[in-house]
């Protein structure tokens, strides 16, 4: 299976879509397109409300068809409550993955968190997971009901998409391994849902930089371990180039024996996190750090 994701569309459809039509026909065909961070144009909530811009019009509408099935979380931005509400009648094949949720998409066991963390917002009143009025800030609730959802699940998860990068990310990489002026900041619950769910391979967005960490090897919770790797994407047409679209061969995980699913890359060291010292043995608290 032939997998594209890209970092924050921002409301740039037409150039998202004809980069991903040429990349279909000189390296495809790929099945399916993920998209992570904002998918509409940046912008603060007072402009939710705004009308949309014409570019994204065509498609939110079903005028016009991505080249590829289209998933997203990111639905925020200038112009977001329109395009909602379109894509919730129209005959398209953009689909808006929710809230919080596990979706198996052509085998792939998919987890998602839409929104971004907000202090005020966290602690409110929980949304509808399968609303189709988009998701700016997720809630406290709506991370432990997916929480739940990813303990009572059944088989690994292939990935996991959020807008946000996850807290600690950088934690016990050797300096040289990260870029320099990268923004280390990201979000504790999504964090924790990353630790639960053990993606294979976890896609954020949001902070317009490319950046694949280190595997890592995951604590063996009694099924094996198995590697996560991040990958951070910067946002469609980006001034600085940075990589924004990224292509995977993937087999589901479903479809994989134990072996293949936990094969590990050369092993560097490991993430303190609850333990005082590193245990190399992957025992709960601890990420091992892989290297391709």
């Amino acid at each position: 299976m032939k997998v594209l994701v890209t970092g924050d569309p921002g409301g740039s459809l037409v150039t998202l879509f004809k980069r991903v039509a040429a990349v279909n026909k000189s390296n495809g065909p790929f099945d399916m397109l993920f998209c992570v961070g904002s998918f509409f144009c940046h912008a603060d909530s007072t402009e939710d409300t705004a009308k949309l811009n014409a570019e994204a019009q065509g498609f939110v509408s079903g005028g016009k068809q991505a080249p590829v099935p289209t998933y997203f979380v990111g639905s925020f931005g200038s112009g977001s409550t329109e395009a909602m509400l379109a894509l919730s009648t129209a005959d398209t094949n953009i689909h808006y993955l929710g809230t919080a949720g596990i979706r198996t998409i052509q085998g792939l066991n998919v987890v998602y968190l839409d929104g971004m963390y907000d202090e005020a917002a966290y602690s409110s009143d929980p949304k509808d997971m399968d609303s189709i009025a988009g998701c700016r800030h997720y809630t406290e609730a709506d991370v432990n009901r997916l929480k739940d959802q990813i303990q009572g699940a059944s088989g690994d998860v292939d990935l996991l998409l959020t807008c946000e990068w996850p807290e600690n990310l950088l934690l016990a990489l050797q300096p040289d391994s990260v870029p320099k002026g990268l923004n280390t900041s990201g979000s504790a619950p999504v964090a924790e849902v990353a630790a639960l769910a053990r993606p294979r391979y976890h896609f954020a967005g949001t902070k317009n930089t490319f950046y694949a960490r280190p595997p890592y090897t995951n604590p063996d919770l009694g099924a094996g371990t198995h590697v996560t790797r991040f990958i951070g994407l910067a946002a469609v047409g980006n001034v600085a180039k940075q990589k924004s679209l990224h292509a995977l061969g993937l087999v589901p995980a479903a479809d994989m024996d134990v072996e293949a699913l936990q094969q590990k890359p050369e092993q560097r060291h490991c993430i303190r996190t609850r333990k005082d010292k590193c245990n190399a043995s992957g025992t709960e608290g601890y990420m091992s750090v892989t290297k391709v």
